[in-house]
């Protein structure tokens, strides 16, 4: 009646197997054919997926995807694309170092996998061009053109120079000094653009077109129209993601938009796009990334990744509940002198130890490993306190302090706010900057007053933090509108 394949199950390899076939017609069975057998295989492997060549010096190292049922891997490489290839090596393994050869000359590889029933057609083609080793500081300056070059900063890498460690931006402020994260600075046609990157990693923790800033302050910025919030927040998350921040380490994006001068054609308006560094137990207090834009040219004027700390080690046990915080809290505040203050609000925070609450008030930490925290609030009157209380140990590991009264009146300044998207702007609280610009002759000056001006700012009364705000600390003092007037210790 014809020949009818039929398959068995899944069977081990190589195992032999007998095999006999009988008939059935109604109720009656013929005897047993002739005996055959037969010992399954494994397919021949698939071409190996994601063949990389990576370039170093006199050599190329490759990196591949497993193929499915391969022992063995063998790699061929020519000269010219498309082969011929000769064979360099076998492996068992899904890498490969070819060293040897000579620097500027480019290399064809490919990839085939193989196993005992044969082998694959060759991988996808790759090429390579091994070249000398870079100086750490030749490594430095192409990261920071690379960088410049994502978010549309236009840099001639030929102009730069590297120097190690970058000296301290603003005195004081905890995330740009050297004590606590040490930096290369790379400077562009002499200092017209500035990029730092984080040494002993490819992060891009700050960057400035001093000279965009300039033409700004010489009203020589083009005129156009400003582009949205949504189109701000999009660019600003270019320049985040190309510094080598992933998304999970951030918040939402906050943009604001500012005007600069009065009327806006002289300067026109910047957008202040910020996010807070969070972790999956609470935000970290005090760190934050920030962007600022030239609104009307969509040009990137700032950018500053405050994220200086170590994370908390993950799995740390949280044994202090938010009750015990707050007892805790409230005895260190009556320890210090400080009686009477109501502590109204409790948070989980990502923190670094400090010497405000510590025993014996000692100075910076050894290390910037931050804790998981209560951050507890306490109000006394004008002042507000924060304590931080360790969760796994309910030990008191630092804190900040204010007084509100150092935020009664807000000094002169032509920024005028439009929180969040475009709004009618009130006027500018005065025109004392304009004066201080119209009077200096030194470019240099004029390019700090106007830094300091479009430098954000925040003037709201710490007295929000009972609704549960997080304050910034009051040693970011360039971030506030006057000096803080720091709370007394008292004994501790």
């Amino acid at each position: 009646y014809g020949f009818y394949p039929c398959l068995a199950k899944p069977l081990t390899y190589r195992k032999l197997k007998y095999y006999v076939v009988t008939a059935n017609r109604d109720l009656a069975e013929s005897g047993n054919s002739n005996e055959a057998n037969a010992r399954p295989s494994r397919p021949v492997p698939p071409s190996p997926l994601g063949l990389i060549a990576s370039p170093g010096d006199t050599t190329v190292s490759l990196l591949w995807e497993a193929a499915d049922a391969a022992t063995s891997y063998t790699i061929s490489r020519g000269e010219v694309s498309g082969g011929p290839y000769t064979v360099i090596g076998t492996t068992a393994e899904t890498t490969f170092s070819d060293s040897g050869l000579l620097n500027a000359h480019t290399y064809f590889y490919v990839v085939a996998a193989s196993n005992a029933t044969g082998t694959s057609s060759g991988s996808i083609e790759r090429s390579a061009q091994p070249s000398p080793a870079l100086s750490v500081s030749a490594q430095i300056i192409q990261r920071a053109a690379e960088f410049c070059e994502q978010i549309g900063a236009s840099v001639d890498p030929n102009s730069a120079s590297a120097q190690f460690p970058a000296p301290v931006r603003y005195t004081g402020i905890r995330g740009t000094d050297s004590f606590w994260q040490r930096r290369w600075l790379v400077s562009f046609q002499g200092g017209k653009q500035v990029v730092e990157v984080v040494d002993g990693t490819s992060t891009v923790c700050h960057f400035q077109n001093s000279a965009l800033m300039e033409q700004q302050l010489n009203s020589q910025q083009a005129a156009g129209t400003s582009i949205t919030s949504s189109a701000a927040v999009d660019k600003a998350n270019t320049v985040l993601f190309a510094a080598g921040v992933v998304s999970s380490e951030v918040g939402e994006a906050s943009p604001v938009k500012e005007q600069l001068s009065s009327p806006p054609s002289v300067w026109g308006h910047i957008w202040t796009v910020r996010w807070a560094r969070v972790h999956p137990s609470g935000p970290y207090v005090g760190e934050e990334a920030v962007v600022i834009i030239s609104a009307e040219t969509a040009q990137i004027q700032i950018f500053n990744l405050g994220f200086v700390s170590i994370p908390p080690v993950a799995g740390t046990p949280q044994n202090i509940t938010s009750a015990q915080a707050v007892q805790i809290a409230g005895d260190q505040l009556i320890s210090a002198g400080i009686a009477g203050a109501s502590i109204d609000n409790v948070e989980s925070a990502v923190v670094q130890p400090n010497d405000l609450w510590r025993p014996y008030g000692e100075g910076d930490p050894v290390s910037i490993q931050s804790r998981l925290a209560w951050q507890c609030a306490g109000i006394k009157g004008k002042s507000t306190f924060f304590v931080w209380v360790d969760k796994e140990t309910g030990a008191v590991i630092g804190g900040d302090s204010y007084t509100s009264t150092a935020f009664s009146s807000s000094p002169s300044k032509t920024i005028v706010k439009q929180d969040p998207v475009d709004r009618k702007v009130s006027p500018p609280v005065s025109k004392n900057a304009n004066e201080r610009l119209s009077k200096t002759k030194s470019p240099s000056l004029k390019a700090n007053i106007k830094a300091r001006e479009a430098f954000p700012k925040t003037n709201k009364p710490i007295a929000r933090a009972k609704q549960g705000k997080h304050r910034v600390p009051m040693h970011h003092k360039s971030r506030t509108n006057s000096p803080v007037t720091p709370v007394s210790k008292g004994t501790l």
